[in-house]
């Protein structure tokens, strides 16, 4: 083994002092032509093979039925989705989601057979055109069906966080052949109570659903749990819940699985103070609980976790709170699968007050992307999309990449030369030289945006 110990000879000349975080900043703006004011666009969004659907329920107040608008990785906008059919008041685009061939999008509020039953909208992903329009019969009044949506493998689930389950009010989630429409089977939770939110977040991958209720109350009240079933037999496999969970931590507000690791947030869990939030990541197969994430610069009262997405190794968690300059606009964090380390801050770079930045995230190969529901950049509260490539461009100096740059990267590089690893190569000329020693010190020094 070769051992390079020369650069601990110059390490001193580094500069030393507080780590820094890698802030990173979108590569594209999702902006929807001729949007109108309160239509709150970024209230939810999913990618999917270089898609982003972006969808806006408008407030309850706005006298719009909602909006959802699909675009291209590069900010173009490719659809405007109007099934022609909507009404004020029905929120759609409260939920979107896509498989990079259908759009599903949910309209909980519109009126198909009673007050605020529900409808959820499924779109051709190519030419934005409506395929059919999924419902319930004999839904009661307010269930809220397009509460959330999930597409995944040929199946479509719908979330109904106000149906009724085993007992009144518990919440459920149906699901459809994606491409036909047709009803397969409704699931409810084993051990439901009433205003436990069942069916507030859904998500498929890999053979399972996972469902969050961020109202039950297993660790206190509204602490919140969240249920992975197999799609095969539709068994519930796992309840999950956090170590530490408490009242109103509010877990399962947020969920979202890769097929084999469950992401669940906790916008209200007081790690770091009160309303810090958390989010966690499980087994599939288990249902253990395996890591928690946590912000590097946490404090109270900025709901971190109040969005999550997983994908490719890399878990997304919005913080809409989140306070940099010029304000309270939000943020977003990735960490990584593995080792549990923040590996990036998302920031805007038109950052404002009230932006709302992360109340929706989601991530598909390396590609972030983040719903800022209050952007006024179109008009007030028009809301707008957010675009960031994780993977470019990398800062090289943060050779252990746990998000940061310290000393601890001197050690890691050494590590890196010793086993001609590519975090060695600091020059960019593909290779691992002792010349890179004196690149990474460059690097280090000129630090990372």
């Amino acid at each position: 083994m070769r051992i390079f110990n020369a650069p601990i000879l110059v390490f001193s000349v580094l500069i030393a002092g507080l780590a820094q975080p890698q802030i990173l900043v979108e590569s594209h703006k999702l902006r929807a032509v001729s949007v109108s004011s309160n239509t709150l666009l970024g209230y939810s969004i999913d990618v999917k093979d270089g898609l982003v659907v972006l969808g806006g329920p408008g407030t309850d107040n706005s006298g719009l039925p909602g909006a959802a608008y699909l675009f291209a990785s590069n900010g173009e906008q490719l659809h405007n989705l109007d099934p022609g059919t909507l009404l004020v008041g029905d929120r759609f685009g409260f939920a979107v989601a896509t498989d990079g061939h259908k759009v599903v999008v949910g309209a909980p509020r519109h009126d198909t057979n009673q007050i605020d039953d529900g409808a959820v909208y499924v779109f051709d992903a190519r030419f934005g055109t409506l395929l059919f329009i999924l419902s319930i019969e004999n839904l009661p009044q307010g269930a809220e069906f397009g509460s959330s949506v999930a597409v995944s493998n040929g199946l479509i689930a719908v979330g109904a966080r106000h149906d009724n389950g085993e007992r009144s009010n518990t919440g459920s989630v149906y699901l459809f052949d994606s491409d036909t429409g047709e009803y397969i089977a409704k699931i409810v939770s084993d051990d439901g109570s009433a205003g436990d939110g069942f069916g507030v977040s859904v998500a498929m991958a890999g053979g399972y659903i996972v469902v969050g209720a961020q109202f039950d109350d297993d660790n206190g009240t509204a602490s919140g749990s969240a249920y992975i079933y197999s799609v095969t037999t539709l068994a519930q496999l796992h309840k999950l819940l956090p170590h530490d969970g408490d009242g109103e931590h509010n877990f399962g507000i947020s969920v979202d699985t890769d097929g084999i690791h469950t992401v669940v947030g906790a916008r209200f869990a007081d790690k770091c103070g009160y309303r810090s939030g958390s989010a966690y990541l499980f087994d599939n197969t288990t249902g253990m609980e395996l890591n928690q994430f946590i912000p590097l610069d946490c404090r109270s009262d900025v709901w971190f976790g109040h969005s999550v997405s997983i994908d490719s190794g890399l878990v997304l968690a919005g913080t809409i709170f989140d306070r940099h300059e010029p304000g309270i606009s939000g943020a977003a964090y990735v960490f990584d699968v593995a080792t549990g380390s923040q590996l990036r801050k998302l920031i805007a770079s038109d950052s404002m007050p009230n932006d709302w930045l992360g109340y929706s995230v989601a991530i598909s190969n390396g590609l972030a992307a983040c719903g800022a529901r209050g952007n006024d950049e179109a008009s007030f509260n028009a809301g707008a999309g957010y675009l960031f490539e994780i993977w470019g461009p990398l800062c090289l100096p943060d050779t252990n990449h746990d998000g940061v740059l310290s000393p601890a990267d001197f050690s890691a590089w050494v590590a890196a030369f010793n086993t001609q690893s590519p975090a060695c190569d600091q020059n960019s000329d593909g290779s691992c030289t002792p010349a890179d020693f004196s690149a990474w010190v460059a690097n280090y020094n000129a630090g990372c945006p």
